[in-house]
């Protein structure tokens, strides 16, 4: 059984095997605006559907996968770490 691929989903992996840094940027540009849009779709969706949450899961990975990449290999600046306070 073949699995169906989100729009959001091909342009990570993407991302993911690009090495040209100038291709990359442009991919991960793409990624997230594809990402932006899914998610916009799937907060409309119903809340307790399993593929929903699922789907929001991976894209959450995504989102985390994709700040590694800016930071590791287009040079991006990271986030600073989380204040233990709050703060």
């Amino acid at each position: 059984m073949a699995t169906y691929q989100t729009e959001w989903e091909h342009l990570y992996l993407r991302a993911q095997n690009e090495t040209d840094p100038a291709r990359l940027h442009q991919c991960v540009m793409d990624c997230e605006a594809a990402m932006f849009v899914r998610g916009q779709q799937l907060k409309s969706a119903e809340a307790s559907d399993e593929a929903v949450q699922s789907e929001l899961s991976a894209l959450r990975d995504a989102t985390n996968g994709l700040l590694a990449i800016k930071t590791k290999q287009l040079g991006w600046p990271g986030l600073p770490p989380a204040d233990g306070d709050g703060h």
